[in-house]
């Protein structure tokens, strides 16, 4: 995983949650996102910020805490029971935003493509993308190397016509 496109991402709101899951490890969210931080040292929120190269006169600009992981999140974690969903490979820009969509064999799914780019791009490795539900709402998880890295929530870009043409598109493409 790259941290300077976590950095870049986590730049844009301020937001730094630091999570740590039953087996210790340590997730990074921004309420969006959510990174492993699994085989790092044990990390605090001032060791990140300075990573992501915020100066000390701009850190009171950032809201940040380190929490144990909540019980949802904790429960997908450790779920086997995740369905598999394809990459589709396709981007559009809306209003501003670059999204990236999913398909499973009922709907299609979207989530903003800054998200997938600190995972995507290394030589030799594998990512598998899953669609988990968590009250109600979904969520991209992703393993690099069957490894669990990433909860990404997807996108409100729900649009019913649109999605339709999206999937019409990848029968054809895939």
């Amino acid at each position: 995983m790259k941290l300077s496109k976590v950095a870049s991402i986590f730049k844009k709101n301020k937001k730094l949650i630091i999570f740590t899951d039953k087996n210790g490890t340590q997730w990074i969210s921004n309420n969006f996102a959510m990174y492993s931080m699994r085989d790092m040292p044990q990390l605090t929120p001032e060791m990140i910020l300075r990573f992501f190269d915020v100066s000390k006169e701009k850190i009171e600009e950032w809201e940040y805490k380190t929490e144990e992981m909540p019980p949802m999140f904790e429960a997908e974690l450790f779920s086997e029971h995740k369905e598999q969903i394809k990459f589709m490979q396709i981007f559009i820009n809306w209003y501003g935003d670059d999204y990236t969509f999913f398909i499973d064999n009922n709907e299609v799914y979207s989530i903003k493509s800054e998200y997938l780019k600190p995972l995507l791009g290394k030589e030799n490795e594998y990512l598998e993308f899953y669609k988990s539900e968590l009250n109600g709402n979904a969520f991209l998880t992703v393993k690099e190397n069957s490894e669990l890295t990433a909860i990404i929530c997807t996108s409100n870009l729900k649009i019913k016509d649109f999605a339709n043409e999206i999937k019409k598109l990848s029968t054809m493409v895939l």
